[in-house]
C-alpha cells in the first residue's frame, strides 16, 4: 500500500469549488437530477420536502418584502397562507443558504434545484481533494463518482431536504478538524466550531461532530490537547453560535424527534438497523472493504495522517451518534457517513491490492482487479436510477389560481406528501401572499408532530389549538358550510396506509352533498411512479 502523503488537503476551500472537478461533479449532478425527475416532478418525494421549501421561500420573501415588522409575526400571518412553515421544528441555516440563493436568481423549482445540484458537487469535490493525495487523481476521481452515483445520494440531490448540505458540512468540518491535528493552531479549531455549529443549525444531527474530537483522540493518543486552549475553543464557538438557538427551540425540536427515548429500548434496535443500512447503502463489498481500510489504518497509527485520523472520527460518530440518540429509522441519516467510508474502503481496497500482488502479479495489476471487482459489484447489486415519481398538482394550483378570487380559502385533503406538493406549487406560482392554503390534517383533526394523539376536531384556522368535535359526515358538512372554505381540494389516491378518519369522513361527506360541495374538476396525479387518473377532485363550496 502507497505511503500517505502528508494530510495537507486542500488549505482553501473556495479553490475547490472554483476548479474544473467542481464543474464536472456539478455537470454530473444535473445530469442525475435530470435522469431522477427533479426538474420535472414536485417537492412530494419526502414527507418533508415540500416544508423545507416553503420555509426557505418565507425567509426568502421577509427578506424581499425588507423585513417588515416582527419576524413571528410575519411567519404567522405567512402560515395561515401556506401551513408548511416548519421553522422551530428544523433551525434556519438552510433556509437561509435557500433564501440567499433565490433572491439572488429566483425560487423556481429549477432555481432549487440548481442550488442542491451546487452542494452535491462541493461535497464531492472536498471528497475528491480529500482522496487525491493519497490515492491519486485517478482513484480519487472513481471514488468521487461512486459517491454521486450511490442511489440515496442521487434520491437526496434531486430533493430540497438536508441531507447533502449535511454531507457537505460535515466532511468540511472533518477536514478542518485534520488541519487542526496537525497544525494544532487555535485558528482551525475555531473553523472547526464554526463549521460545526452552522451544521447543527441546519439539522439537530450536527451534534455528532461533538463526538469526532473524541474519536480523533481515541484514534491518535493525543490527550496532551486536552490540556491545550486552542482544543475547547471549537466547543466555546459552537456555544456561542448555535447554543441560544438550540435552548430556545428544544421543546418544539423534541416534537420532531422520534417517538422513542434515549436509552437501550431504542439503541438495541437502532444498533442492527444502521449496521444493515451502512451495508444496503453502499454494498457489502464496500462496507467490508471499509471496515478492513479502518482497521489497517488503526492498526498502523504510526503511519496514520491526521485526515485518516478525522474521517475515522467522522465515520464512527455519525454511525455511533445514530444508534444512540432517536432521532428514528431511516438510512439517510447516514448520507454524511459515505464519504468517510468511501476513503476507508479505497484504503482497504489498495491493502488487498498488496497482499493479493506476487512477482508474477504486480500491484498496480492487483489494484486494477480489486478496484474493478469493487466497481462491478456496485454496479451489478447497488446502482440504480431512483425516480421521484410524484407530480400533478401544479395543474391544480394553476386551475386555481385563474379561477378563484386573489385570497379565496382552498382546503386541502390528502397525506403529507399530497398536502405539501399543493401548498409549495401555490406558494411558487402566485403572488404571495395570496391564497389561504388550508390543510385537512391540520384543520379536521389534531395530532402531535409525529401523529400520536390523534382525534378530530375541526378549527377555524390553522393556528387554532383546539377547535369543534365532530364524528360524522353531515356535522362536518355543517361546520364547512359555516365556515369560510370555498374550494376543497381532494386527493383519492392516498395510499391505505396513510388513509384517516378526517379523509374518510370529508370523502363521505363531499359524495352525500354534491348540491353543497360541487365538482368543478378533476386531475390526474403521479404518485409513487404511478399515475392515478382523475385522482385528485377540486369542489366549489355552494353557499
Amino acid at each position: 500500500m502507497p505511503e500517505a502523503d502528508p494530510p495537507s488537503q486542500p488549505r482553501r476551500f473556495g479553490c475547490c469549488i472554483c476548479s474544473l472537478p467542481f464543474l464536472i461533479f456539478f455537470a454530473i449532478a444535473i445530469v442525475t437530477q435530470i435522469f431522477t425527475g427533479a426538474y420535472r416532478c414536485e417537492f412530494g418525494s419526502e414527507p418533508d420536502e415540500a416544508a423545507h421549501y416553503v420555509t426557505g421561500l418565507m425567509v426568502r420573501d421577509y427578506v424581499a418584502h425588507g423585513f417588515p415588522g416582527h419576524p413571528m409575526a410575519f411567519a404567522r400571518d405567512y402560515y395561515e397562507h401556506y401551513p408548511k412553515v416548519a421553522l422551530g421544528h428544523w433551525p434556519p441555516m438552510f433556509y437561509v443558504i435557500q433564501s440567499a440563493w433565490t433572491l439572488v436568481l429566483s425560487p423556481s423549482r429549477v432555481s432549487i434545484m440548481l442550488l442542491m445540484a451546487v452542494l452535491t458537487a462541493a461535497a464531492a469535490t472536498l471528497l475528491f481533494r480529500l482522496l487525491q493525495p493519497k490515492f491519486g487523481a485517478r482513484k480519487a476521481f472513481a471514488g468521487t463518482l461512486l459517491f454521486l452515483y450511490v442511489p440515496l445520494v442521487q434520491q437526496f440531490a434531486s430533493a430540497v431536504m438536508t441531507e447533502i448540505p449535511m454531507t457537505l458540512l460535515l466532511l468540511l468540518a472533518a477536514w478542518l478538524w485534520a488541519r487542526f491535528l496537525e497544525t494544532e493552531r487555535t485558528k482551525d479549531a475555531a473553523l472547526f466550531g464554526v463549521v460545526a455549529a452552522i451544521a447543527i443549525l441546519v439539522k439537530f444531527s450536527g451534534f455528532s461532530l461533538a463526538l469526532v474530537p473524541v474519536f480523533s483522540l481515541l484514534i491518535t493518543r493525543k490527550f496532551r490537547l486536552l490540556k491545550t486552549r486552542a482544543f475547547w475553543v471549537s466547543a466555546i464557538v459552537v456555544g456561542a453560535l448555535a447554543g441560544p438557538w438550540t435552548v430556545g427551540t428544544l421543546k418544539i425540536a423534541r416534537e420532531g424527534m422520534a417517538g422513542e427515548s434515549f436509552g437501550w429500548s431504542f439503541t438495541h434496535l437502532a444498533i442492527p438497523y444502521y449496521a444493515n443500512a451502512l451495508a444496503s447503502i453502499c454494498g457489502v463489498t464496500i462496507l467490508l472493504a471499509g471496515l478492513i481500510g479502518l482497521g489497517f489504518t488503526l492498526a498502523r497509527r504510526s503511519l496514520m495522517t491526521t485526515a485518516d485520523a478525522a474521517l475515522g472520527a467522522l465515520l464512527l460518530s455519525i454511525v455511533v451518534f445514530h444508534m444512540l440518540v432517536p432521532t428514528g429509522f431511516e438510512a439517510r441519516h447516514l448520507i454524511p457517513a459515505i464519504p468517510a467510508l468511501i476513503y476507508f474502503a479505497w484504503i482497504g481496497a489498495d491493502y488487498i491490492a498488496t497482499q493479493m500482488a506476487s512477482p508474477r502479479l504486480p500491484v498496480t495489476n492487483a489494484s486494477a482487479i480489486v478496484f474493478g471487482f469493487i466497481g462491478i459489484v456496485f454496479l451489478a447489486t447497488v446502482f440504480r436510477v431512483p425516480h421521484k415519481g410524484y407530480a400533478g398538482f401544479r395543474s391544480v394550483a394553476d386551475s386555481l389560481i385563474q379561477s378563484s378570487p386573489a385570497h379565496a380559502t382552498l382546503l386541502v385533503a390528502s397525506d403529507a406528501r399530497g398536502e405539501g406538493m399543493f401548498i409549495s406549487e401555490m406558494a411558487m406560482r402566485e403572488q404571495r401572499p395570496g391564497h389561504f392554503v388550508q390543510r385537512a390534517s391540520k384543520k379536521l383533526a389534531a395530532s402531535t408532530w409525529e401523529g400520536g394523539k390523534y382525534h378530530l376536531t375541526y378549527c377555524k384556522k390553522m393556528s387554532d389549538k383546539s377547535g369543534t368535535e365532530y364524528s360524522t359526515a353531515e356535522q362536518l358538512a355543517a361546520l364547512l358550510k359555516k365556515d369560510s372554505v370555498e374550494y376543497i381540494i381532494f386527493d383519492e389516491s392516498v395510499p391505505k396506509e396513510y388513509q384517516t378518519k378526517h379523509l374518510e369522513i370529508l370523502s363521505a361527506t363531499l359524495k352525500q352533498h354534491p348540491d353543497e360541495f360541487h365538482l368543478v374538476d378533476s386531475f390526474d396525479l403521479l404518485r409513487a411512479n404511478h399515475i392515478f387518473e382523475k385522482a385528485v377532485r377540486v369542489y366549489q363550496v355552494v353557499r
